[in-house]
């Protein structure tokens, strides 16, 4: 099993309006490790469509991979917290709908990872995510709100532009 990273001290508080729609932070547990793994493959399953292995290949590797990503952040990131985002709205109990991971160690804080499921897409939820962080990490004096998406993920990258990201060249930090 994967050890998880230290988090920082204190989870970073939601504001009001975004408690208010049910959404709660937490700390990320060994327990959520199922819920993080099925997380991770569906944000890959359309890159996995395009190739021809066998489903089971795919599992292993996705299992490979989700390990070797969990390993990356412990051991790169100890700092960082890693979260995972529920909606808490009663009578349910909490769910997890995804995960942000964020490291607040360095003069700019960098969103390592953001995600959340199918159903909660599309729906605010991430702008109004990324618009508090942006908003945090200036009210801490932070010299901005670093993240990366993939080539691929236009969806992610439209959304990021539209909240003012731009692309930095290659090897600038």
């Amino acid at each position: 099993m994967i050890r998880l990273a230290p988090q920082s001290a204190a989870v970073l508080p939601l504001p009001q309006e975004l408690a208010r729609t049910g959404l709660g932070l937490r700390p990320q547990r060994a327990e959520d490790r199922r819920f993080l793994r099925a997380l991770y493959g569906a944000h890959r399953a359309a890159e996995l469509a395009r190739v021809p292995w066998p489903e089971a290949a795919k599992t292993r590797f996705l299992d490979d991979q989700f390990a070797h990503q969990t390993m990356h952040f412990a051991t790169n990131c100890p700092g960082a917290d890693l979260l995972v985002i529920d909606r808490t709205l009663p009578p349910m109990a909490a769910t997890a709908i995804g995960r942000l991971y964020l490291d607040r160690t360095g003069d700019a804080w960098e969103i390592l990872e953001i995600g959340l499921v199918a159903a909660e897409q599309g729906r605010g939820l991430g702008t109004a995510i990324i618009r508090w962080l942006m908003t945090s990490a200036a009210d801490a004096g932070a010299t901005g709100l670093d993240l990366h998406v993939a080539r691929d993920n236009s969806r992610a990258a439209a959304l990021y532009q539209r909240l003012g990201f731009r692309k930095r060249p290659a090897g600038i930090k």
